[in-house]
Formats: structure tokens, C-alpha cells, sequence
């Protein structure tokens, strides 16, 4: 459901891509270059609808715009909900058929690939980086625990950034005096 009404700009003019992800709820703001802006506004609008699109969840209710330069649903009258599976669906079969299309011709994949691998590649890249934890969650739309445990382990250097990290922090302890050393005497 990504259209115009995605991108944000804050005070600073520094743009996003507002989203709210589905199964949380939880708005996510990733930072928007300006080469990817001007992309995205090149982009032709695929999809309109008269009033905004409004998604309703058990815990929360979703507005979307009335431009959608991604778009694969019929509006005529669906359930928006059934409308909204559809269309991720449909995204999910396209990136599918794509990653099919590519193993066809370059062979296959070190990992098993599938959609989802581009939230687990972004995540991991992110990480790999140095990013800080929470706010690659917030990109995510996760908490940091769920981060965690799902994307760190593929980090491999995290150990060592954490026991440095750790280090900068950690209080020097005082000098400590050399013990003088004693030769005992034999008895006996």
C-alpha cells in the first residue's frame, strides 16, 4: 500500500517512509534518501481509490492515501481486509517468481531465499553496520528482544562489538601494586 502518502519530511527536511506494519501495528520511519525519493516520485500512480483506504484490525485501524504506486488489488466493493491479504500475497508470488527466475539463470542461492529474506537481509546488514539495536526494531517494526533473537545470531562480529562496547564504559580499576615476592625457606 506504498503511494505519496508514505513520505514523510520532518522539520529538517529529512524525508521517510512512514509505514505501519500489519501485524503489530507498530509505525515504522525509515530514512528515505534522495535519490530513492526522486525514484519513487517518478514512479506512475497504479492504483487510485476515491476515498482513502482504511484497513481495521482487531487493535488498531490503518489509513492509507488514495495513490498507491504499487498496486494489484479490485476494489469493487471487497472486504479491504481481504483486499489488503490479496495484495501482499500477490507481492509475495511476484518477488517469488523473480527469485525463481534468477536461481533459473545464475543457480542457486547459498541460503534459501524467499521475500521474507529482504527483512532478514536489511536487518542483518543493519546490524552488521553497527546500527543500534533499537532503532533497527523501530525500522522493523519489532521490539529489540524479538531482534534479537531473530536477526543477531547472523552477526557475526557481535561478541566482540558488544565486549568492546562494554570495555569503552567498564570503570579502570585502580593501579594495583606488585606483590614483592618472598622466597620461602625449606624446613625439615
Amino acid at each position: 500500500m506504498l503511494g505519496p502518502h508514505s513520505i514523510a519530511e520532518d522539520e529538517e527536511g529529512k524525508r521517510f517512509i512512514e509505514l505501519t506494519q500489519i501485524k503489530s501495528g507498530s509505525q515504522i520511519k525509515i530514512p528515505l534518501p534522495d535519490d530513492l525519493y526522486d525514484m519513487l516520485m517518478s514512479l506512475p500512480v497504479l492504483g487510485q481509490t476515491g476515498t482513502p483506504v482504511v484497513l481495521k484490525r482487531s487493535g488498531w485501524t490503518i489509513v492509507y492515501g488514495t495513490q498507491f504506486w504499487f498496486w494489484t488489488a479490485q476494489m469493487d466493493g471487497a472486504d479491504i481486509n481481504q483486499v489488503v491479504e490479496s495484495a501482499a500475497k500477490n507481492w509475495s508470488d511476484d518477488v517469488t517468481a523473480v527469485l525463481k527466475k534468477t536461481v533459473e539463470k545464475f543457480g542457486k542461492f547459498v541460503h534459501h531465499s524467499t521475500p521474507h529474506t529482504f527483512r532478514h537481509t536489511f536487518a542483518c546488514f543493519m546490524l552488521n553496520k553497527g546500527r543500534d539495536l533499537v532503532k533497527v526494531a523501530g525500522w522493523l517494526g519489532d521490539t529489540p528482544e524479538v531482534v534479537m533473537r531473530h536477526y543477531a545470531h547472523a552477526n557475526k562480529d557481535w561478541h566482540s562489538k558488544s565486549h568492546d562496547d562494554f570495555m569503552e564504559v567498564y570503570p579502570s580499576p585502580k593501579p594495583i601494586r606488585k606483590a614483592k615476592v618472598v622466597r620461602m625457606k625449606q624446613v625439615g
